[in-house]
C-alpha cells in the first residue's frame, strides 16, 4: 500500500540521516583526536629543554647533585660489574665529590675519572661491556618513555 511505501520512505530516512550523523561524529571525533596528537607532540617538545634545563639546574644544586651522586653510585653497584670503571663527568665535578662517590662505591670498583667539556650534567660510567649514563642525554635517551611521563605529568588534573 501507498501507506507502507511511505512509512518504508521515511524509515530509510531515518536510517539514512542516522548514518550520516555517525559519520560526522566519527569524523569530528578523529579530526579532535588528532588535534589532541598534535598538543600533545607540541607539549612534549615544548617541554623537552625545559627538563634538559632542569636537570642542568639540578646539577648545579649542590645538595641536589650529592643526591644524583648517591642515586647513581647506588645504581652503579647494583646493576654494574665489578672491576675497572671508567667515570665520565662534567668538569665542574670536584675532587672531593669524586672521592665521595669513590667512597659510596666501596670495594665495586677501581675507577678512571675522565672530565668531559660535552658533558653538562651527570656521571656515565663504563663498567666491561656495560654503560650506566646519568647524564641529561643519558636520561632522556628513550624518547618515548620520557614523552609518556611528560604527558602523564601534563595531564595531571586536566579532565578528560
Amino acid at each position: 500500500t501507498a501507506r507502507a511505501r511511505l512509512h518504508d520512505a521515511i524509515a530509510d530516512l531515518r536510517r539514512e540521516g542516522d548514518l550520516r550523523l555517525a559519520r560526522a561524529r566519527a569524523q569530528r571525533d578523529a579530526e579532535l583526536r588528532s588535534e589532541a596528537q598534535r598538543q600533545s607532540a607540541r607539549a612534549v617538545a615544548d617541554a623537552m629543554p625545559l627538563l634538559r634545563a632542569a636537570l642542568d639546574t639540578r646539577w648545579h644544586d649542590k645538595e641536589a647533585r650529592q643526591q644524583w651522586i648517591a642515586a647513581v653510585a647506588e645504581l652503579a653497584v647494583k646493576r654494574l660489574r665489578r672491576g675497572g670503571w671508567q667515570v665520565v663527568h662534567a668538569p665542574d665535578w670536584s675532587t672531593e665529590e669524586q672521592e665521595s662517590f669513590g667512597k659510596a662505591i666501596g670495594s665495586a670498583a677501581t675507577i678512571t675519572f675522565q672530565a668531559d667539556t660535552r658533558v653538562s650534567a651527570g656521571l656515565r660510567i663504563a663498567a666491561d661491556h656495560a654503560t650506566l649514563d646519568a647524564t641529561p642525554d643519558g636520561l632522556t635517551a628513550d624518547a618515548r618513555t620520557i614523552a609518556a611521563l611528560l604527558l602523564d605529568e601534563l595531564t595531571k588534573g586536566t579532565p578528560a
